[in-house]
């Protein structure tokens, strides 16, 4: 169906009558009038819920009809972004970037995890940081500004306690 706009209505591509799923893309007045977004809409039964939307700045927002970047995605508790790629040959092709899940108590952390299996639902963190702004590579609990457990490689290191500064130099 294609719904014309009349006197203080939007345009609605999509159905918009009838029951079962389905979906809708509004053109919606913003402003006075003087601004159009876009809205994606997902439609079971007689519920209709806000997908996505892209604002008059061309911000997209995936969980808010507000998106204040180029790109903004909320969710109930967890927000995670997911990178990956079609081909299925093995594991580890997936990478995401998963919020509150981080950290001594998880809350504020963020971490980027790798698939561990091969159809990428299964994922282990690698790196992160936490509330504190510690950072953790291969912990997720950094006590420190940096915490690292496992073996590292480096050129040349320095470290400073209080006043005093050591240097080692490969």
């Amino acid at each position: 169906d294609l719904k014309e706009p009349d006197a203080g209505s939007d345009l609605i591509i999509g159905l918009t009558a009838g029951t079962g799923a389905r979906a809708q893309i509004r053109s919606e007045a913003q402003s006075n009038d003087t601004k159009a977004e876009l809205g994606f809409y997902t439609v079971t039964g007689s519920s209709t819920s806000e997908a996505m939307r892209i604002n008059q700045y061309g911000n997209v927002g995936i969980g808010t009809d507000s998106p204040q970047a180029p790109l903004q995605v909320n969710a109930n508790i967890y927000s995670i972004i997911r990178l990956g790629a079609d081909y299925n040959y093995s594991a580890n092709r997936e990478w995401q970037f998963r919020t509150n899940t981080f950290g001594t108590i998880g809350w504020g952390g963020i971490a980027l995890q790798q698939s561990t299996a091969q159809q990428g639902n299964t994922f282990a963190t690698k790196f992160g940081i936490d509330i504190n702004g510690n950072v953790g590579i291969g912990t997720t609990t950094p006590g420190q500004k940096l915490d690292v457990d496992g073996q590292m490689t480096h050129d040349g290191l320095v470290l400073k306690t209080g006043t005093s500064v050591y240097i080692d130099t490969i």
